[in-house]
């Protein structure tokens, strides 16, 4: 959501990103903590074995993230594309559908992160949800956040399947947001202000 031709432009947007989902599917199936999503039991801590930690795993999340937001930036800012085999992204930003490959070098852990996303990306049932919230962030929503000061440069929102509700900011505009499933009995609205005001404090 944003106003064409306006002065002050500012940048707001949600989605169910399968890579931001998967990233977050492959916590819970370890078992690995990293807050704030601490909400799910003890997994296979096979990741772990080769090397997957609380580090580790929030800078790919994070990676994950940066590349999809390049991609909705460029449409928002009407950045030139150019072509690359199967998809079309903006230079420089990294190939946003290479979820294994934002983890960083090739390794065992790298290789086995790969073959799971093969495999769940093969699944029909791998978003349980539409990438939409239960409650709409309309006009109004996007009219406070615009006006706020100070503020965040954009404001892009990733859901997740997750347990509980979780918010994990990623500067400078991002959040990731843990979504239970069902979900009537949430308030995104004032989840999606806690993670603004994360954002604001992190700047």
């Amino acid at each position: 959501m944003f106003r064409l031709g306006d002065p002050d432009p500012w940048h707001l947007s949600t989605d169910n990103d399968v890579g931001v989902n998967f990233v977050v599917s492959c916590l819970i199936k370890d078992g690995l903590q990293v807050a704030p999503f601490t909400d799910h039991p003890a997994g296979d801590g096979q990741l772990e074995a080769l090397g997957l930690n609380e580090k580790i795993w929030r800078d790919w999340l994070h990676e994950v993230v940066r590349r999809r937001v390049a991609v909705e930036q460029a449409f928002a800012a009407g950045v030139s594309w150019f072509p690359i085999p199967h998809l079309r992204m903006p230079r420089g930003s990294g190939n946003p559908m290479d979820v294994p490959g934002a983890l960083g070098p090739d390794g065992p852990l790298r290789a086995a992160i790969a073959q799971r996303w093969t495999a769940w990306r093969s699944r029909p049932d791998r978003l349980s949800a539409p990438g939409e919230m239960p409650e709409a962030l309309g006009p109004g929503l996007y009219n406070e956040f615009r006006s706020s000061r100070p503020r965040p440069p954009y404001l892009s929102v990733h859901l997740a399947d997750y347990p509980s509700v979780a918010v994990e900011p990623v500067p400078p505009g991002s959040l990731v947001v843990g979504r239970p499933v069902p979900t009537d009995d949430v308030s995104y609205a004032s989840v999606i202000r806690r993670g603004f005001a994360l954002l604001v404090h992190a700047r």
